[in-house]
């Protein structure tokens, strides 16, 4: 979940330590202001950006499901 007053570190310095430190499989980030859902999948070491669907829905192989915004919500 974004914030103005964490947005440029979970964007940057944050995701950067998921994916070097903690190798996580997936990383995501949501911004309620603006409704921006990105996500990233962890291929090789690096962070790989998801596909949405048609539906604009990204699909998390750790969780096993779809995260998408809906009404203004994820």
């Amino acid at each position: 979940m974004l914030s103005d007053s964490t947005a440029s570190v979970d964007k940057g310095v944050k995701k950067q330590i998921y994916q070097n430190t903690f190798r996580t499989p997936d990383y995501f980030w949501f911004d309620p202001v603006s409704l921006e859902l990105r996500g990233f999948h962890l291929v090789d070491g690096q962070y790989q950006d998801l596909a949405p669907t048609q539906s604009g829905w990204l699909w998390s192989q750790q969780l096993g499901l779809y995260l998408a915004v809906y009404l203004g919500k994820l």
